[in-house]
């Protein structure tokens, strides 16, 4: 599974709204537009952080990894949007984690 795919099928449990936004992503990288309300700017902060988490976690992944390992290096490395929750944070960081190791 691609980048694309990974942040798709992810995106897809965060709901429609975040599934729209990682499409405009995807569509229009770097030109995002202002959201309207504060939901969909929600939506497009987790959007953005998915997809960048995605591409950062297939570059560090490594094989021998253990999953925790990956989880840390991406909470450490991953840009922290003002839109998003750290707990939204940490789950996605886990369910980016999860899906890369299991299909190692």
């Amino acid at each position: 599974m691609d980048e694309k795919q990974l942040a798709r099928v992810i995106a897809a449990e965060f709901g429609d709204d975040v599934e729209k936004q990682t499409e405009v992503i995807f569509e229009t990288p770097g030109k995002m537009g202002q959201p309207k309300t504060l939901f969909v700017a929600e939506a497009l902060g987790v959007a953005s952080l998915l997809t960048s988490i995605v591409g950062l976690a297939l570059q560090l992944y490594d094989r021998n990894m253990k999953q925790a390992t990956l989880v840390a290096l991406l909470d450490e490395q991953a840009h922290k949007p003002s839109e998003v929750s750290s707990e939204t944070r940490r789950t996605i960081i886990a369910r980016v984690a999860d899906r890369v190791v299991s299909q190692a």
